[in-house]
């Protein structure tokens, strides 16, 4: 078991495990900061980022035919914010 430890930016740490990567999200506690303020900022690190989602995802096996039509729609809404933003695609 390789394991290869990379300092992430901000809260995050990378770890790098027989070639899977791993975020951790990281939590430095505040002065004068209660367990219930940290845990509510950890909750919040983790749904800006997608961990929960992606956890729950990654919870089923999801057929190969799923995964692309998955891939389809994402690609479809990123299109359709980027029409709505202005921002010209490659």
């Amino acid at each position: 078991m390789s394991l290869a430890y990379n300092e992430g930016l901000g809260n995050f740490i990378n770890f790098i495990n027989e070639g899977v990567l791993i975020l951790m999200v990281k939590v430095k506690a505040r002065t004068n900061e209660s367990v219930d303020q940290m845990l509510r900022r950890f909750k919040k690190l983790c749904e800006k980022e997608g961990i929960v989602k992606e956890v729950k995802r990654l919870m089923y096996f999801e057929k190969p035919s799923e995964q692309k039509r998955r891939k389809i729609r994402k690609a479809e809404r990123k299109l359709v914010r980027d029409r709505m933003l202005g921002i010209k695609s490659n």
